[in-house]
């Protein structure tokens, strides 16, 4: 017998399975703190007849980004370092790229030349917030007392009830309250500070507290008259009154009665006098308080 030394026959060479493990991003729950946080994960991969490509212009994108090789939108290179802030949801997108795919086919449950995302979402924080040194009583247009120090995330902001009376603003630099007294009144005014507001955060938190503007107190200087010897303690006194504290740009004035009174009725230099019945007046008179008698001093002399 005799054979050859090759013979042929068919077989089949089928297309290699491509398979995708997608990549990850940072475990866990997150939640918003104000700074950066590094939501990076774990690479994927493709298998030999594929190419893993992570799209790094943004991740906020969320439809399906164009992939092109050549774009430097797209790296082979996985990103150790996803620095986000917001609260919100992030996305990475990538996309495994195989350019023969008459040899190549996605194995099951993978995808291939598609861009698909992973995400991670940062959820919103609960605001918190406190205020010091709450509910005061101030006096009308006095400095140095009117200023509250807050505590609080994200945007603070303050509310007057009244701002007939009191208006209120926020100093972010120092974190003070600053309520500014415009009237004077015995009824409780509500501040309302609220802090929180924005997307970042679940829900604005309030902080309320409630102030009263006394009348701010003048001093008044009387003047009297000088007198000769009558045996009364009656002396005569200016009607007109010099007021001490009004705040610029107030109209304020105040008078007091003619008859006034000796401490005693002999004579002497430099007798104290009291000047009665002061009451304020103009436009402004309703801020202030004044007291309603004040000591000057004038002189008896002997009769003749």
């Amino acid at each position: 017998y005799t054979v050859a030394s090759s013979a042929t026959t068919t077989a089949n060479i089928t297309q290699r399975e491509v398979e995708v493990t997608a990549p990850t991003l940072k475990s866990g729950t997150l939640t918003y703190t104000g700074s950066n946080q590094n939501i990076s994960g774990s690479a994927g991969s493709c298998t030999t007849g594929g190419t893993m490509y992570y799209y790094t212009k943004n991740y906020t994108t969320t439809s399906a980004p164009t992939f092109s090789a050549s774009s430097s939108d797209w790296t082979t290179t996985y990103p150790t370092t996803i620095n986000v802030s917001s609260a919100r949801t992030y996305y990475l997108w990538y996309y495994c790229y195989v350019s023969d795919t008459t040899n190549n086919k996605a194995a099951s449950g993978s995808s291939i030349n598609t861009a698909l995302s992973v995400t991670k979402a940062i959820g919103k924080k609960s605001p918190t917030l406190s205020v010091t040194d709450a509910s005061k009583a101030l006096t009308y247009k006095t400095a140095g007392e009117n200023a509250y120090s807050y505590d609080g995330d994200g945007t603070v902001t303050c509310e007057s009830g009244d701002t007939s009376y009191v208006t209120c603003s926020v100093d972010t630099t120092n974190k003070k309250i600053i309520i500014t007294p415009v009237k004077a009144t015995t009824s409780a005014v509500t501040i309302t500070v609220k802090a929180g507001a924005g997307s970042n955060y679940s829900a604005a938190t309030n902080k309320t507290f409630t102030v009263t503007v006394a009348k701010k107190t003048l001093t008044p200087t009387v003047t009297a008259s000088n007198k000769e010897y009558d045996g009364t303690t009656s002396a005569t006194c200016g009607s007109t009154v010099t007021l001490t504290g009004i705040v610029s740009g107030d109209s304020v004035t105040a008078t007091a009665s003619t008859t006034g009174a000796f401490a005693s009725a002999g004579v002497g230099n430099g007798k104290t006098v009291t000047c009665s019945s002061i009451t304020l007046a103009g436009t402004d008179k309703d801020n202030y308080t004044v007291a309603s008698s004040a000591t000057t001093t004038a002189n008896i002399t002997q009769r003749e």
